[in-house]
């Protein structure tokens, strides 16, 4: 007789239900996203292409829900869902390597998608919220060269010597997490002026702003807006 019963879930906030069967019959398991207002079973297959849903539709708490769910059966292989017998469970269910239990879910998130853990390590012991910027120059510049780091660019007010005012935001693609704010003038032949990791009026100057030009890239010396909401 199947029996069924049920375990509070921290990661998703609802009880996770557990359907038993005799023998070597199925282990199901069931994860509620909150957002999504739907359950979804906890096999890696299905963990994997929810993850990547919940992060380009936006939903930070699911993506949450999700990155712990998959720390959690990387190590628990008995959690994966199963057909049949241990044997017949395909190669790609099985996580190749543990996911590490990072303290932030940007550094969790580095690493399932296959960024390295180097990066996603560096992310987790550099990371400090509020910070401007909330990691260094350094590994924003290899965040953005790995296509991690996403900037969005605002026109301000042309200055009286005809140079641009511009300011840059940062995130990291797939979180709302603010990275950082860095504002510049582009005087004539693209040099920066008063360059400096501002908030309002406040913050640390960048005394020309060099170490920018790897996390910038094409936008180095152009004054011009990415667009409403757009981030490049």
């Amino acid at each position: 007789m199947r029996s069924t019963s049920s375990l509070f879930d921290a990661a998703g906030g609802r009880a996770t239900r557990i359907r038993r069967s005799p023998g070597l019959a199925p282990v199901i398991r069931r994860l509620y996203l909150k957002q999504a207002k739907r359950d979804i079973e906890e096999d890696q297959m299905t963990l994997k292409s929810e993850y990547f849903l919940a992060r380009d539709e936006k939903r930070d708490e699911d993506l949450a829900a999700i990155m712990k769910m998959q720390t959690s059966t990387a190590v628990r292989p008995e959690a994966i869902m199963m057909a049949g017998p241990l044997e017949e469970v395909s190669e790609e269910d099985v996580p190749k390597e543990p996911v590490p239990e990072y303290t932030h879910p940007i550094a969790t998130a580095l690493f399932l998608d296959g960024k390295g853990k180097d990066l996603a390590d560096r992310f987790d012991k550099e990371f400090v919220k509020h910070n401007n910027p909330a990691v260094s120059a350094k590994l924003m510049g290899d965040l953005r060269a790995a296509g991690s780091l996403k900037i969005h660019a605002v026109v301000g007010r042309a200055s009286e010597g005809g140079g641009n005012a511009m300011q840059y935001y940062f995130r990291i693609n797939g979180f709302t997490e603010d990275m950082g704010e860095w504002h510049v003038h582009w005087n004539s032949g693209g040099k920066a002026g008063t360059p400096g990791w501002k908030k309002g009026k406040k913050g640390a100057k960048t005394p020309t702003g060099e170490e920018m030009r790897k996390i910038l890239g094409d936008l180095w010396g152009v004054a011009k807006n990415s667009g409403s909401g757009n981030w490049v």
